[in-house]
């Protein structure tokens, strides 16, 4: 994703079938650092 505070966004079956919205699982600081490093 290109926002900063989403690590993930999971489109389920009912995301695509019945039009919900997608969940949205945000991004923590350990993850934000790591990617920084390795850049």
């Amino acid at each position: 994703p290109s926002r900063e505070d989403v690590g993930r966004v999971i489109i389920s079956r009912e995301t695509v079938i019945d039009n919900v919205n997608p969940t949205i699982v945000p991004r923590t600081q350990v993850e934000r650092r790591r990617r920084k490093k390795s850049a």
